[in-house]
């Protein structure tokens, strides 16, 4: 795991702790976990985004800054991906329409590698 995402978490709990000590991060997930996540959805995660699961699986139901936002954990991130896989209007899933490079400027399309696993 890189330091830069260790202490970027290490910043986040900190803060928690002295400014929400209720406030309960999971734990983290399992590498393994990780990786069967990726073969899933058949793609892999952006390297923060897979290292930052291994310090907490996600943010549960504790809000982040900003308000109202929360991190998915290994089964949100799959739900949520699984879900962009369905078709939309005009028979192409969310993934495949971005892949295509038809809208680049889709909301969501720039923020996917489209990587497959």
């Amino acid at each position: 795991m890189s330091v830069e995402v260790r202490g970027i978490w290490g910043r986040i709990d900190g803060w928690l702790a002295e400014n929400a000590p209720r406030s309960e991060m999971p734990g983290p997930a399992d590498a393994q976990s990780v990786r069967d996540l990726e073969a899933r959805i058949g793609m892999r995660l952006p390297g923060e985004a897979g290292e930052s699961l291994l310090v907490h699986n996600g943010s549960d139901i504790a809000q982040l800054i900003p308000p109202n936002y929360c991190l998915h954990g290994v089964a949100g991130i799959e739900k949520n991906v699984l879900q962009c896989e369905l078709p939309l209007s005009g028979g192409r899933s969310f993934f495949a329409h971005c892949a295509s490079g038809e809208d680049s400027d889709a909301r969501g399309c720039e923020e996917w590698p489209h990587r497959k696993v």
